[in-house]
């Protein structure tokens, strides 16, 4: 049974990475694919927001369908569909086709995160769940350095941009070949009412939205997802147009914070059992808020670089890791169908991550306060909300509740 669930969690892994480094490696295609199709880069970067919208919008399908039909007809489904996106993608000879098919490609790819997860609470419960949310979490968190790495040598070396859409879809032909093989149900179908409709969904998500206790740690995901995600999107214009950074070294600085986050997966990974959930969520909190406030202080000091910036968010990396699967798990513990549960915060989170660069990118200055600060106002805005959940709900759940 261990060996099974080993290798279904390795399958979760790779299915989850598939669907990240499908975007992180296309990201240096952006100026050959906006020349390609002489158009505007802001067009071109359309490709990405309706990847982002077809996520998004597909998970609020896949939950609940996975809640009731079984988790491996949903995940073939969802990988199906992003693999036949990713082929016509490479054959696509108009912008417009192209965003069509990478929005259809998010909307298979969203099965990754939503299904995925739930997959992993099928199989564990409490502690053990955030060990292994850790490990995975952990393993996709190297995407984003490993992916535009990949995709800037693939450019610079000149190859042509749907190479990279070529090499999504072998990466994808072969992940679904291996769900077909390997991966197993995980759910007991005969108790779970399979009469499924429109009403009974829009039921489900009634209840989640009631559930206060649920949306409280969905919130918190959000809040810690919208700064992640703006950060993200505004320090590469910060670090390289504004002080200087070489984009040829803007990887590594990258490099730098998910390092810091897969040493915080690894000692949530240890540490959760001895600990508690909620004892390793509150710290990520903490180290988060009073990383950035570090970095606030000394930036009102002295010229700060952003090698020492990197440095100095370190804690900030880690106390992601106990932030985001230790959440997960509190989150899961207040409901019964964990798929509905993960496509709604899916969903809430990736609004929360969009509207989050926006607002960053209103108040962008050409300086690291907005995107110090900003961090700073959602953590706390979660700390605010964890301390009335406890207040709200001690000794409610097992996990949670064990300090």
């Amino acid at each position: 049974m261990k060996i099974l669930k080993r290798n279904i969690l390795i399958l979760i892994i790779t299915v989850i990475i598939l669907s990240d480094i499908s975007s992180d490696i296309y990201l240096p295609s952006l100026p050959k694919i906006s020349d390609f199709f002489a158009v505007d880069y802001t067009i071109a970067q359309l490709t990405i927001s309706l990847n982002l919208v077809g996520i998004s919008i597909s998970g609020l399908l896949y939950g609940p369908l996975s809640d009731y039909y079984g988790r491996r007809p949903i995940m073939l489904l969802g990988v199906g569909i992003f693999m036949l996106a990713s082929i016509a993608c490479c054959f696509a000879n108009d912008i417009i086709v192209l965003i069509i098919m990478r929005f259809v490609q998010g909307f298979g790819a969203g099965v990754a995160g939503v299904v995925g997860y739930a997959i992993i609470k099928d199989m564990y419960s409490g502690s053990e769940c955030a060990k292994n949310i850790s490990i995975v979490n952990m393993a996709v968190a190297l995407s984003p350095v490993l992916g535009p790495i990949l995709g800037s040598a693939i450019i610079a070396h000149g190859y042509h941009w749907n190479v990279l859409f070529i090499i999504i879809s072998i990466m994808a032909i072969l992940v679904l070949g291996c769900l077909f093989v390997f991966l197993k149900e995980t759910i007991i179908l005969g108790k779970i009412d399979s009469n499924i409709s429109f009403l009974s969904v829009m039921r489900k998500y009634k209840e989640l939205i009631l559930n206060i206790r649920f949306c409280g740690f969905a919130l918190i995901q959000s809040f810690t997802i919208m700064w992640i995600w703006s950060c993200i999107a505004n320090l590469p214009f910060i670090f390289v147009k504004d002080m200087g950074v070489p984009v040829s070294y803007y990887g590594y600085f990258v490099a730098i914070n998910v390092a810091a986050y897969i040493v915080g997966a690894v000692l949530n990974q240890r540490f959760v059992e001895r600990f508690g959930i909620n004892n390793m969520l509150l710290l990520g909190l903490i180290l988060t808020t009073l990383s950035d406030m570090s970095v606030l202080i000394l930036y009102q000091m002295l010229e700060i670089t952003p090698l020492l910036a990197e440095i100095m968010w370190i804690p900030s990396g880690m106390g992601i890791a106990f932030i985001l699967g230790n959440n997960m798990t509190a989150a899961f513990s207040e409901i019964r169908e964990p798929g509905i549960g993960s496509a709604f915060i899916l969903f809430l989170q990736t609004i929360f991550g969009a509207l989050g660069i926006y607002i960053l990118g209103c108040f962008y200055d050409g300086t690291l306060i907005p995107v110090i600060l900003f961090p700073i106002i959602c953590s706390v805005i979660c700390i605010v909300i964890y301390v009335l959940l406890r207040m709200s709900g001690k000794d409610n759940k097992s996990e949670f509740i064990s300090v």
